[in-house]
């Protein structure tokens, strides 16, 4: 989780398929403290992973 030296955004992405189907996933990105960095990113259920202010 996000805390004074990590940076957290998430974003809902919209998937297709080889067949045409679409799926919606939640991904979520934690920055390192200086904001450049990608520490790690990776899909969550939790629609609210990330503090703070929704972008």
């Amino acid at each position: 989780m996000q805390n004074a030296n990590r940076f957290c955004f998430q974003k809902k992405f919209g998937f297709r398929q080889p067949n045409g189907s679409t799926f919606d996933r939640q991904i979520v990105v934690i920055l390192g403290r200086t904001g450049v960095r990608i520490m790690t990113a990776f899909p969550s259920a939790n629609a609210n992973y990330c503090q703070g202010t929704a972008f």
